[in-house]
C-alpha cells in the first residue's frame, strides 16, 4: 500500500521549515513519500483552491493521500497513517476532523476542517474531488474567493450533498486541532504563535525536526 503525506504552500510561510523537517522525519520512518505542492504561476481563484486539484493530480499515483496543511505536523510518531485508515475509513473515500481549534474552542462540531484529510484513490474520490473544486461552477461563485474558500463550499455544497455517504467526519482530535493526539493543526493561530510553538516541538527529542 502506497501512501504519501502531501501538503501545499504558497506565500510566505515562516514556519514551513519546522513543519517539513517533523514531517519528512516521520514520512521517512514508515517509508511513505513526502510531497509539496504549489499553486501555478496564474490563478483564477483563492490559492488555497489549489491543494484540491493538487491532491487530484496526485493521487492515482498512491493507494492513499493524507493531505495536511502547511501549519500541521505529526506529534505521535509511533502511530502509523495506516492504524488510522484501519480505524476511521472502513467504507469511506474521504475522511476529515470536526473543525474545532483545541478542547476549549470550536467553530463548528459538525463542519469538516479541510486542513487534514485523508482520501483514498478510487472512483468516488475522485467524484468528490471534481464536485468540490467545481463548487463556484456549480453552486455558487462567492467561494472563488471568499474566506475560507475551499473550507467554506466543501461544508455548504459537498459534506451533505449527493456524496455524503463516501464521506465521514471524525472527533478532530485525531488529525486536527493544537492539542490533536497524532496530528496538529495550527489553525487559528498568528505566524509569531506557530513559529514558537513549533520550536518548542522541534526541541523535543521524540519529535525531530
Amino acid at each position: 500500500m502506497k501512501i504519501t503525506v502531501a501538503t501545499f504552500v504558497f506565500g510566505d510561510v515562516p514556519y514551513l521549515r519546522y513543519t517539513e523537517a517533523i514531517n519528512r522525519s516521520y514520512c521517512g520512518r514508515y517509508g511513505y513519500e513526502f510531497r509539496i505542492m504549489h499553486p501555478p504561476n496564474r490563478i483564477r481563484r483563492c490559492p488555497v483552491w489549489y491543494k484540491v486539484s493538487g491532491v487530484t493530480s496526485l493521487l492515482p499515483e498512491s493507494d492513499f493521500i493524507l493531505f495536511v496543511d502547511a501549519d500541521a505536523f505529526f506529534v505521535d510518531h509511533t502511530k502509523t497513517v495506516s492504524s488510522l485508515i484501519d480505524e476511521h475509513m472502513n467504507g469511506v473515500a474521504l475522511m476529515f476532523g470536526t473543525d474545532r481549534q483545541n478542547k476549549d474552542f470550536a467553530w463548528s462540531d459538525s463542519d469538516a476542517n479541510t486542513g487534514v484529510f485523508l482520501i483514498r484513490n478510487c472512483r468516488q474520490a475522485f467524484e468528490v474531488l471534481n464536485e468540490w473544486w467545481n463548487v463556484p461552477l456549480l453552486y455558487d461563485n462567492k467561494w472563488l474567493w471568499t474566506w475560507p474558500p475551499e473550507q467554506g463550499a466543501f461544508n455548504a455544497h459537498v459534506r451533505l450533498g449527493r456524496h455524503a455517504d463516501q464521506i465521514r467526519v471524525i472527533e478532530y482530535k485525531h488529525i486536527n486541532g493544537n492539542d490533536g493526539s497524532f496530528i496538529r493543526h495550527l489553525s487559528g493561530c498568528s505566524d509569531e504563535e506557530r513559529l514558537v510553538l513549533l520550536r518548542a516541538e522541534s526541541r523535543q527529542g521524540n519529535r525531530p525536526a
